[in-house]
């Protein structure tokens, strides 16, 4: 799921889309709790490339973190 005005969502990621690597590591390597306690915890700033795969097509997008409370 992706929420409105989050820096995902700014960033273009759709709900539906596939995340296939973060920062260049496959998605398979990648616990999801490592994930969402780098995404919690990385300095507001930060940047965190996600490649996706959307529809068959494969995308780059830059997302970056900030403070969402």
């Amino acid at each position: 799921d992706v929420m409105k005005g989050t820096p995902a969502d700014e960033a273009g990621i759709q709900p539906g889309d596939m995340i296939t690597a973060v920062n260049g590591k496959p998605a398979t390597e990648l616990h999801l709790y490592d994930l969402r306690r780098r995404l919690r915890n990385d300095a507001p700033g930060s940047a965190v490339r996600f490649a996706i795969k959307r529809a068959g097509s494969r995308k780059e997008m830059k997302v970056t973190l900030r403070d969402l409370i």
